[in-house]
């Protein structure tokens, strides 16, 4: 038992460097370790929350990502994978950006609905600069989708668009105000809008401006009519009813005899071949905007002559089948050659115009495009128009 003792107070009493040193304070270690750990954490939650920001709004992030980069060793161990800040940083960005935008897209309609009725009076005012400043603004704002949604159910607004359309005194003033109603009428409800405007008739002015020498109204005043068209039976009607046919044909075929002439100045075609169009000549944005006008006013011709004989004697008489057929032939634009098979498939269902057809060559025209890889609905519309032809 003595012996036991001895030993035990050996064992327990500091001897050498331990005895110099004093005795040991387990509690201060354990508090500097508690510190260190307290220390740690809280570097930790920072360099989370620097990650966090980083992937949200990387704008506030600067040198403060630098420095606690170091840390996120911590959380992807040794194999480097992406934490779950990184891959959730893309989806993030993804979602701020489509709340900012629906946030903007409220206040450009809170903006446009209070701006209407000013618009429209400082429209209807007789100094032509402020008539025109207030065409302009109207024309910037329509072209964001949510202004352009808010102007379409204002009936003051449009009304006095279209009479600015009607008794404009300035070539800009005009251009501003149809491009306005070319941007409205691209909601359906803002088509229903402008044609019910009794004051002045949308349709008969758009067919008058068609002839316009102003290129970019004649090209604002197309578009807009086609709109209406594509939307609403009654402007058909009415389309019909103000020679909309005739109209349109000597529009498509001033369009095409200008590509012509430019196609032949920049590479004139070789003898006893019939001028290239623009749509398979030129890639510039001139020839890209024919070709489109082109496809528009075709698209525009097939609406007016589905279902009535006399737009499609109409067409026949102004020489239009010829045309159409030689655009089967030269043009490479595909949305062009579906709107030109597509009214040559109404246009083949009449006896006289389907003697035209296969007059001018459009069997084989229409051949051509029957291998096409490109465009489903080109070769669909040329078979049911060569099935027609057949009969």
């Amino acid at each position: 038992m003595s012996t036991f003792r001895s030993s035990y107070r050996e064992a327990t009493t500091p001897t050498g460097a331990s005895a110099a040193a004093g005795p040991v304070n387990f509690s201060a270690s354990l508090d500097r370790q508690s510190v260190s750990m307290d220390t740690l954490n809280r570097q930790m939650h920072r360099g989370r929350a620097v990650r966090v920001r980083q992937a949200l709004f990387p704008e506030t992030v600067g040198a403060e990502a630098e420095q606690m980069a170091g840390l996120e060793t911590l959380t992807r161990g040794r194999r480097r994978l992406p934490t779950s800040v990184q891959q959730l940083a893309e989806p993030a960005q993804i979602l701020r950006t489509a709340v900012v935008n629906l946030i903007n897209y409220q206040e450009d309609a809170d903006v446009a609905l209070h701006a209407a009725a000013e618009l429209a009076r400082l429209l209807g005012s007789s100094d032509p600069v402020t008539c025109q400043r207030a065409a302009s603004l109207t024309l910037q704002l329509s072209k964001k989708q949510a202004c352009r949604l808010a102007f379409a159910v204002q009936v003051d607004l449009i009304e006095a668009l279209l009479i600015v359309v009607q008794t404009a005194q300035s070539v800009e003033a005009l251009r501003f105000a149809v491009g306005a109603l070319c941007h409205i009428c691209q909601a359906e409800q803002g088509c229903a809008t402008v044609y019910q405007c009794g004051r002045v008739r949308a349709v008969p002015e758009l067919l008058r401006l068609l002839g316009s020498t102003d290129i970019r109204t004649r090209n604002y005043a197309l578009t807009c009519l086609h709109h209406l068209l594509v939307h609403l039976e009654e402007a058909r009607n009415e389309a019909r009813m103000a020679s909309g046919a005739q109209v349109l044909s000597e529009l498509l075929l001033s369009i095409v005899s200008t590509s012509w002439q430019q196609a032949s100045v920049s590479s004139p075609p070789p003898p006893m071949s019939p001028p290239l169009s623009a749509a398979s000549t030129g890639s510039g944005s001139e020839a890209q905007q024919q070709q489109k006008l082109m496809a528009v006013c075709i698209d525009s011709l097939q609406l007016l002559a589905f279902a009535n004989q006399e737009s499609k004697l109409v067409l026949l008489s102004c020489g239009a089948v010829d045309q159409l057929v030689n655009l089967l032939l030269t043009s490479r634009y595909e949305k062009l050659l579906f709107s030109t098979s597509r009214l040559l498939k109404v246009l083949s269902v009449e006896p006289s115009c389907k003697s035209a057809i296969l007059a001018a060559g459009g069997i084989t025209a229409l051949g051509r495009h029957l291998k096409s890889t490109g465009s489903e609905r080109l070769v669909m519309n040329a078979l049911w128009t060569i099935r027609n032809l057949s009969d």
